[in-house]
């Protein structure tokens, strides 16, 4: 029989495990391992030996000018079931023919094989003995488990809440989408890792300075399929509702607020949202076109923002349009968003504080507010803020952002500056400003300019 013995990777002196679909893997694919084979006697003759590659050597195995010692080995893939033999196969021109030399039969056959695929080989070795028709036992070995060297983010995507174009910071993502592939030490597509019955499974964070900032739940197993003798991952996740269990980028409360826009053309902070690991038996790496990192090939343009009130007066009684502000900070000061043009505010009051009159004498009537709608490139008069009867009175009036008719918690700001947390924002609503005497001029009237 020609054993065979010590099958261990080329760099690292790494042992072959015998893995399968479980247990530890052995090394990355398409780089290289080594084989020993010996010509062993048979088992009869063994003596005290318990391993077949520690039975003696029959030295006198090797070939010569009128002997031929030959030694016949094949591979077969045995993980995943169906797999790829790749370059080991005799159609793509492998050659598992050869002899022993002399100094071989008394110490061993070294070979050396690199694989180009991933999973679990079946090594086996037969030969005819000495050119007669008796052919050696085989031997067979399981090789493997064989893993990627890399993953690779092939594409990504970013489905950005309603219609918008960019997201604001503590607003979750409708999805987020992004496809890996499995490549072998030379960068090439493999095809067998799509069926392994256990793969990487992945989450994202910012895997540079901002990684307390992005949330994302696990994407779990994903969909690996072969596309075009590639093994391409396919990963997604949706909007809960909120930013637990969504992907979201959150506000900094600390020292950093506001901040950003993030990859936005009229800000220099980026993200760098990449792939971080949940689960993955084999220590494959990431590689990108930019290094050795796991960057999503697009990056998400995000921005803080908030909604900002202006104060409105007119007569007592009338109904008051509130001007009305979506605003992102651009990395110096607030401004409208020119790009939002989606958000849809109503007229919900959350709270009202009365400023005058005061005293016990003073009968201020409740100021709510109403309608509302889209804003047009950040801007908006259409709430309303009515009293219950006419009334000459100041009343601060805080619009509610929580409300579920609004559903909008992410335009909230730290109004007061003051105490942790965001409010809701507020506008001073007077009623009964004076206007002083209505009269008829008349043309040619004295004192009259422009005549």
């Amino acid at each position: 029989k020609i054993a065979i013995c010590d099958v261990k990777s080329e760099e690292g002196d790494v042992s072959n495990p015998s893995t399968q679909g479980a247990g530890n893997g052995f090394i990355p694919s398409a780089t290289s391992f080594n084989v020993t084979y010996k010509p062993v006697v048979h088992s009869q003759s063994r003596g005290n030996a318990t391993e077949i590659c520690d039975y003696p050597l029959t030295q006198n195995y090797f070939s010569s000018d009128n002997t031929n010692a030959p030694l016949e080995v094949k591979f077969s893939v045995t993980y995943p079931a169906g797999g790829d033999l790749a370059n080991l196969s005799e159609d793509n021109g492998f050659i598992g023919s050869s002899t022993f030399t002399k100094a071989e039969a008394s110490s061993g056959k070294e070979g050396e094989y690199v694989w180009n695929e991933v999973g679990s080989l079946s090594l086996t070795t037969n030969a005819t003995y000495l050119a007669s028709d008796f052919k050696l036992d085989e031997d067979s070995r399981v090789i493997g488990r064989f893993y990627p060297k890399y993953f690779q983010v092939i594409a990504s995507d970013w489905n950005y809440p309603g219609s918008q174009s960019f997201a604001y910071m503590n607003q979750p993502f409708d999805a987020v989408e992004f496809s890996v592939e499995a490549l072998n030490a030379n960068k090439a597509a493999i095809k067998n890792y799509a069926g392994f019955t256990t793969k990487a499974e992945f989450n994202l964070d910012d895997i540079d300075r901002y990684s307390g900032r992005f949330d994302a739940p696990s994407f779990g197993a994903g969909s690996w399929s072969n596309e075009s003798d590639k093994s391409i991952g396919e990963f997604s996740i949706s909007n809960s509702g909120q930013c637990i269990g969504s992907a979201c980028w959150n506000k900094d409360l600390g020292g950093n607020y506001p901040d950003g826009p993030f990859n936005s053309v009229i800000g220099t902070a980026k993200s760098e949202i990449g792939l971080i690991y949940t689960n993955n038996a084999d220590p494959v790496e990431y590689i990108s076109n930019e290094g050795s990192n796991s960057r999503l090939v697009k990056q998400p343009d995000i921005r803080f923002g908030r909604i900002d009130l202006d104060d409105v007066g007119g007569n007592q009684g009338l109904t008051l349009h509130v001007p009305l502000r979506v605003e992102y900070w651009n990395g110096s000061r607030f401004i409208a968003n020119p790009n939002d043009n989606q958000t849809d505010v109503k007229g919900v009051t959350a709270a009202e504080r009365h400023i005058w009159p005061t005293g016990a004498d003073a009968d201020p009537k409740a100021v709510t507010l109403g309608a509302g709608g889209e804003v047009s490139s950040g801007s908006s008069r259409s709430v309303t803020a009515t009293q219950a009867e006419p009334y000459r009175q100041q009343t601060r009036v805080w619009l509610d952002l929580d409300d579920s008719t609004n559903g909008l918690p992410w335009l909230k700001y730290n109004w007061d500056n003051k105490n942790a947390g965001e409010e809701n924002p507020s506008s001073v609503v007077t009623f009964g400003i004076h206007r002083g005497n209505d009269r008829v001029i008349y043309r040619g009237e004295p004192g009259l300019t422009g005549q």
